[in-house]
């Protein structure tokens, strides 16, 4: 889930000055991320029961908006004191490390099978 971003920032900040390129990768960071939305938020929702759906996907969502509370002012001083550039290849290794820690922690739970529960055993039980 981090590759795209990471690929994007890093092209971003050692490209700054070729501006066609940012922005075709700026686009591939932005379409990887709405088509990854799509497909956590269908598997989310499958796992879910439908009382727990709505206020869930409202959780989630305000998490995620809460985060730019939080980096926006954060990356905006970190360009004012060095440049965008700069900012954009740190941002790219942090996606990076990211994503790395992330497979580790997934490649376990992928090698032991652990699956979504199904959920026409779950209504008929229910």
């Amino acid at each position: 889930m981090c590759l795209a971003p990471s690929i994007s920032y890093l092209g971003m900040g050692l490209a700054a000055e070729i501006i066609w390129l940012g922005v075709a990768l700026g686009f591939i960071m932005r379409s990887s991320r709405r088509l990854q939305m799509v497909i956590l938020r269908n598997a989310f929702n499958r796992v879910l029961g439908s009382e727990l759906r709505t206020p869930a996907n409202s959780i989630s969502s305000f998490l995620f908006r809460g985060v730019f509370i939080f980096t926006g002012p954060v990356v905006g001083y970190a360009i004012n004191a060095w440049s965008s550039a700069t900012v954009f290849v740190m941002l790219g290794f942090l996606f990076l490390l990211v994503g790395v820690w992330q497979f580790r922690g997934l490649a376990p739970l992928k090698s032991t099978g652990i699956h979504a529960p199904n959920r026409q055993q779950h209504e008929n039980h229910g």
